[in-house]
């Protein structure tokens, strides 16, 4: 995630989203090791990550965070 977080900082527009698509992949799986603390972590930072997107652009992004949500209600 290092590098992922770095290149956020050099140009968010196009590296946030794939950051939030790496944390909630994270948070998937942890979710499937049974570790829903662990999991909300990642998945929560994924939601924050990707809101901005998914409200500018809902037809692209609005499926990703309808499913962050659902994770983030299994983990809670």
């Amino acid at each position: 995630m290092g590098i992922r977080r770095q290149l956020v900082a050099t140009d968010p527009s196009v590296y946030a989203p794939k950051l939030a698509n790496s944390l909630a992949n994270l948070g998937a799986a942890y979710l499937d090791w049974h570790e829903s603390q662990k999991a909300l972590v990642y998945l929560q930072e994924a939601a924050t990550l990707l809101k901005p997107f998914a409200e500018q652009y809902p037809t692209v992004f609005g499926d990703k965070q309808a499913l962050i949500a659902r994770l983030i209600a299994q983990a809670s």
